[in-house]
């Protein structure tokens, strides 16, 4: 649990630099490793261009769904 915790914490620290600057920001489940967990990317816009994040969230999920992929033998399976 104490690794799960620190590493949520040193996530955290990447996003707290657009939190803090005001810029919209999102991360995407774009790539899994060979165990099939995902590897989330993360994209940030310029101040005030949430719209333009919300059309590339779309667009990247139509070209790459992931709505149904769930990690094998995690507690989504």
């Amino acid at each position: 649990m104490l690794v799960q915790v620190l590493a949520a914490m040193i996530v955290v620290a990447f996003t707290s630099v657009c939190n803090a600057a005001g810029v919209p920001a999102m991360s995407m489940p774009l790539a899994w490793t060979e165990d099939g967990l995902p590897i989330g990317l993360q994209f940030i816009g310029r101040f005030g261009a949430e719209e333009m994040l919300f059309s590339l969230a779309a667009e990247l999920e139509r070209a790459q769904p992931w709505r149904d992929r769930k990690p094998a033998g995690g507690a989504l399976a």
